[in-house]
């Protein structure tokens, strides 16, 4: 079963976008890979402009690695260094877990 935290996290990304947060019953690893492989570019850039999606993974999966990179790549993203935000946290989730998410 997923957490609070996590179920708020994926209502929270789908918040403003007119849809529903319909990921929150799926499980956590896949959830947040769904979520950032679906999830409207401006709330993902939202997201990872205040450093969510490391927080989220460090808190909620007790990631410390995955965590400390995907952080490296939102401050990437914010300078304007890195491009497709979306693909590499996609990359760094499936290197980290695997294709299963």
């Amino acid at each position: 079963m997923q957490s609070a935290k996590s179920q708020v996290w994926a209502a929270v990304i789908a918040e403003g976008t007119g849809e529903p947060a319909r990921l929150v019953n799926t499980p956590g690893r896949v959830a947040f890979r769904a979520v950032v492989r679906t999830v409207p570019d401006d709330a993902l850039i939202q997201h990872s402009g205040r450093g969510d999606l490391a927080r989220w993974v460090r808190d909620v999966f007790r990631d410390a690695e995955l965590a400390r990179q995907i952080g490296k790549a939102e401050v990437r993203f914010r300078r304007g260094e890195l491009r497709g935000l979306r693909e590499m946290l996609d990359t760094l989730i499936s290197t980290r877990y695997g294709d299963g998410g």
